[in-house]
């Protein structure tokens, strides 16, 4: 997919007033999650009303800090044995639960 490159403002409708931006950062807000800054963005944004769109390599960025900030959150609330026993996943996934030998 190729990038958009924006002249004219489709939020506010300012002519020619979208500028391509570098080096940017965000601090994003997951709802239940701590927020999360993510440096090193691009976009673009208008001069009139500082709307704007990140670039298809930002969008990435950001998914993926704020899929793994949230991972790692996720992993100090719970515990995976908490969640299902061992017998209880081999139930649902209908696979045989090998015993240890040991």
């Amino acid at each position: 997919m190729r990038e958009k490159k924006w002249k004219d403002c489709p939020v506010c409708g300012a002519k020619d007033s979208m500028r391509y931006q570098m080096g940017l950062k965000d601090r994003f807000s997951p709802p239940g999650y701590e927020p999360i800054e993510v440096k090193g963005l691009d976009g673009f944004f208008c001069q009139e009303c500082e709307d704007g769109f990140w670039s298809l390599k930002s969008k990435g960025e950001i998914s993926r800090k704020l899929a793994e900030s949230m991972a790692m959150q996720d992993s100090k609330r719970t515990v995976a044995t908490d969640i299902a026993s061992v017998k209880e996943a081999a139930e649902a996934l209908h696979v045989s639960r090998k015993e240890s030998t040991r």
